[in-house]
C-alpha cells in the first residue's frame, strides 16, 4: 500500500462517523463502566490513540489561531505538568503517570473539540442518549442500593464510576440539567417521543440529587436555576425552585431529626471553611508556582486526613501556584462569557448554565483537573471543548464570508 493509499484511508476514518460514536460511548462508560481502569484503557486504546492516528496535525495550528479558549486550556494543562518538575515527591511512577493523565485530557479536548466542530448537532444527540442512560442506570442504582439500606441514613452510591454520592449527584444532574432547557423547545412539535425522555430524565436527575443528598450539586442546581430565572424570565425555572422549596419543606418535616444527626455530624457546610484555611495557608508557603501536583497535603479535620481543599481554585493553587490558578480563572470567565454571547445571540443558554453548574460545583468539591478520565471530564471539560467548537465555527464562518466577499 503506497503512500497515497494510506493517506486516502486516514481521511476516510477521519471523517467517518466512528469517532462521533466512540466519543459517545465513552462519556456513557461513566455511568456504567465498573472500573477506571478499564475506562481509561478503553479511552486511551479505543479513542485516542486512533485519533491521533488519523488527525489532520497540519491544521493544528489554524485550530489554535481559531480559538483562544484552546489556547488557555492548553497553557492551564502545560503549567500543571510543568509543576512536576519541582514537586517534592520522589515518586518517579507516579509522576510519569500523571503526564499521561495531562495527555489524555488534552487529547480529550482535542478529540471533543474537533468532533462537534464537525459536527454541530452530535452535542443534541449525546445528551439525547445520555439522558435515556441515566433513566435505565438510575433505576437500576436505586433498586440495588436500597436493597441493603434506608433513605436518609445511606446516601445513594450510583452504579458505574459513580459510587461517590458526589460523583452520581453531579453527572446526573449535569444531564438532567441539559434537558430541563431543552424540553421547552421540543413540546412545541407537539411530539411526546420528543420530549418524553427528556421529563424522565430531569426527574430521575432531581431524584438522585435528592437521594445522594450532595449539598454541592443542590447548590450548585439552586444557584443555576436562579440564574436562569433572572436571565429568561421563563416560568419553568420558578416552578422548579417551587418544587425544591417544597421538597425542603417535606425533608424538614419527615425527616427532621435525621437532618440534625447529618448536620451536627459533618457541619451545616462539610467543614469547608476549616479546609479552606488549612488550604490558603499551605498556598502561602510557595504562592507563585506552588507546591507540584504531587504535593502531599496535610489538611485534617477533628484527625481525619482530607485529601484535597475541596475547592478546584485552591486546589490549583496548592498545585500549581497563582500561574495556573490565574489560567484556570481565565478559562472558567472565558467559557462563562462565551456562553452569554450565545445566549446573546442564539437565545439559546444552555452553554451558560451547563458551565456555571461544572463551575459552581468545583468551588465546592473541586479536586484535580489532571486525571484519569473522571467526573470532572464532563462537567468542566466538556463545556470548555463546547466552547472551543463555537470558537472554530465562527472563525470557519467568518473566513467562508470573507472569501465570499
Amino acid at each position: 500500500m503506497n503512500l497515497d493509499n494510506i493517506n486516502r484511508l486516514r481521511t476516510r476514518i477521519y471523517h467517518s462517523a466512528w469517532f462521533p460514536l466512540l466519543f459517545l460511548l465513552f462519556i456513557a462508560e461513566f455511568y456504567f463502566i465498573p472500573e477506571d481502569k478499564w475506562h481509561s484503557n478503553l479511552f486511551r486504546v479505543g479513542l485516542l490513540l486512533p485519533f491521533l492516528l488519523v488527525f489532520p496535525w497540519r491544521q493544528f495550528a489554524a485550530r489554535l489561531a481559531g480559538s483562544p479558549t484552546l489556547v488557555i486550556a492548553g497553557l492551564l494543562i502545560t503549567s500543571l505538568l510543568l509543576s512536576l518538575t519541582w514537586s517534592n515527591s520522589t515518586e518517579i511512577d507516579m509522576a510519569d503517570k500523571v503526564l499521561l493523565h495531562g495527555l489524555y485530557i488534552a487529547g480529550f479536548v482535542l478529540i471533543g473539540s474537533d468532533i462537534l466542530t464537525r459536527h454541530p448537532g452530535h452535542d443534541a444527540r449525546l445528551f439525547y442518549w445520555l439522558g435515556w442512560l441515566i433513566i435505565i442506570t438510575g433505576a437500576l442504582s436505586i433498586w440495588w442500593f436500597y436493597q441493603d439500606h434506608n433513605f436518609p441514613r445511606a446516601r445513594l452510591k450510583a452504579i458505574g464510576q459513580l459510587r461517590h454520592p458526589g460523583f452520581a449527584a453531579s453527572l446526573y444532574g449535569f444531564v438532567g440539567l441539559y434537558h430541563f432547557m431543552a424540553v421547552p423547545y421540543v413540546t412545541a412539535a407537539r411530539a411526546w417521543r420528543r420530549w418524553l425522555p427528556g421529563v424522565l430524565a430531569v426527574a430521575m436527575a432531581a431524584l438522585v440529587i435528592v437521594l445522594t443528598q450532595s449539598r454541592g450539586v443542590f447548590l450548585a442546581t439552586l444557584l443555576v436555576l436562579l440564574l436562569g430565572a433572572l436571565i429568561t424570565r421563563e416560568r419553568r425555572y420558578l416552578v422548579a425552585l417551587a418544587c425544591i422549596g417544597l421538597t425542603i419543606a417535606v425533608a424538614a418535616v419527615g425527616w427532621s431529626d435525621e437532618l440534625l444527626t447529618m448536620v451536627s455530624r459533618r457541619g451545616w457546610d462539610s467543614h469547608r471553611l476549616s479546609i479552606w484555611q488549612q488550604a490558603l495557608s499551605q498556598i502561602a508557603q510557595a504562592p507563585l508556582f506552588g507546591h507540584g501536583l504531587l504535593v502531599d497535603t496535610s489538611i485534617s479535620i477533628r484527625g481525619t486526613s482530607i485529601g484535597h481543599p475541596h475547592n478546584i481554585l485552591l486546589s490549583t493553587a496548592l498545585y500549581g501556584g497563582l500561574v495556573s490558578a490565574g489560567l484556570l480563572l481565565w478559562l472558567m470567565l472565558r467559557v462563562l462569557h462565551q456562553g452569554w454571547r450565545y445566549w446573546l445571540s442564539e437565545q439559546d443558554i444552555k452553554p451558560l448554565l451547563l458551565s456555571a453548574f461544572g463551575i459552581i460545583y468545583l468551588m465546592t468539591d473541586g479536586y484535580r483537573l489532571i486525571s484519569n478520565p473522571f467526573p470532572n471530564w464532563i462537567y468542566f471539560w466538556l463545556p470548555v471543548i463546547w466552547t472551543i467548537s463555537r470558537d472554530l465555527r465562527a472563525t470557519t464562518d467568518s473566513a467562508t464570508m470573507s472569501n465570499r466577499s
